[in-house]
């Protein structure tokens, strides 16, 4: 209980209040809101939905056949953009090699690296809408003149001058591109 002083006044006034209040929410988000005055035992209940910008069940029904109709599609789409970024990646790692190798690669087969390298980059940049169909051919031929000039980099070369660490290293990212 608390004591309120009021100066100027002729009397004061004690008030003593005990309301108990319970907020009930269901799985459905509907808030029940229960109030009892404990002195007087007087109780009052109140519900309160929020139905204004919720979704009906008919429109939570649709959204998840939308999904599952567009889902492959997506998954189409995703398969399609992961093997155009591995016809990127492989172009990128064999500009990268080449830079790495510096001396070691003749200057014909530098420069028909690079051939192929911007041929590819040029076709992604002018494919952009390509199916995947065409996305993998691509790649399967790209994977087939990366392979003829790697190999003929190493064949051409003696053992003394790459260390197996190096040759170890463009194995894997030929294996990696595939």
């Amino acid at each position: 209980m608390k004591r309120i002083k009021v100066e100027n006044a002729l009397f004061l006034c004690l008030f003593w209040f005990l309301i108990e209040v319970t907020f009930d929410i269901d799985a459905n988000g509907i808030l029940n809101v229960t109030a009892e005055d404990k002195t007087t035992g007087k109780k009052n209940k109140i519900t309160i939905t929020n139905d204004k910008g919720r979704l009906s069940k008919e429109e939570i029904d649709k959204m998840i056949r939308e999904t599952e109709k567009y889902k492959a599609e997506d998954d189409e789409n995703k398969a399609r953009i992961e093997t155009k970024n591995q016809i990127e990646n492989m172009c990128y790692s064999m500009k990268n090699t080449i830079k790495e190798m510096g001396d070691k690669i003749s200057s014909e087969d530098k420069k028909k690296a690079e051939e192929i390298i911007e041929k590819n980059l040029r076709w992604i940049d002018n494919n952009q809408n390509g199916s995947k169909e065409e996305y993998e051919k691509k790649k399967e031929e790209m994977e087939k003149e990366i392979g003829r000039i790697y190999s003929k980099i190493y064949q051409g070369r003696g053992s003394n001058e790459f260390t197996g660490e190096e040759i170890q290293k463009k194995k894997i990212i030929i294996k990696d591109q595939q």
